[in-house]
């Protein structure tokens, strides 16, 4: 049944091995220090709307281009969540009061004054298939299906890395999804 979650882990790096080798060739990335350019971009809330699930948790987010330091400013409905000043790009806050039906703003401002603003929506939880929730699996593969799931519905791919994220130090197949979902790639590929 979740054949196809292999399958599109495996397509992430297929174009690179070679069948007769236990091991792949170096695999070229950007890495999550570089830059894309002149300009400030978070390809993971481009296509909105976004959302993500209601609770107290850390945020993750990742941006691209522009130059440190960079300003980030949190907001929900217009009133200051958090106010942060990182040199990379990307952030982990601490654990955030995100309430449900709200909507809240993202705005990065890098050295130069170059800005980007994006938004997102928070629900009050999320249905997953029965057959997800069954599943025999460890606890850190069950999150990164979870997450997989999500994202494979365009809007669900904030909470995707979300709980990606959570766990990417940890499980390689997580790290894998993260690194798509915050260049805004997709997750599943057309046949």
């Amino acid at each position: 049944t979740w054949g196809w979650i292999g399958r599109t882990l495996d397509g992430y790096h297929a174009d690179q091995c070679d069948p007769n080798l236990t091991v792949c060739e170096p695999i070229t990335v950007i890495t999550r220090s570089q830059s894309l350019g002149d300009y400030l971009s978070i390809p993971l809330l481009e296509d909105n709307p976004a959302f993500m699930v209601a609770g107290t948790r850390p945020f993750y987010l990742r941006w691209f281009g522009g130059d440190p330091p960079y300003q980030v400013e949190m907001s929900q409905d217009g009133q200051s969540l958090a106010s942060l000043s990182v040199e990379n790009q990307w952030l982990t806050t601490q654990a955030l009061p995100f309430k449900e039906n709200t909507t809240y703003q993202v705005v990065i401002k890098d050295k130069n004054g170059l800005t980007v603003t994006e938004i997102f929506g928070v629900v009050a939880a999320l249905d997953y298939p029965n057959g997800l929730q069954e599943a025999s699996l460890f606890p850190k593969s069950r999150q990164t299906v979870k997450a997989m799931w999500l994202a494979s519905q365009r809007r669900w791919a904030l909470e995707a890395y979300q709980q990606a994220s959570a766990i990417a130090d940890q499980h390689y197949p997580a790290r894998l999804l993260r690194d798509r979902l915050e260049k805004g790639l997709p997750v599943t590929k057309k046949p």
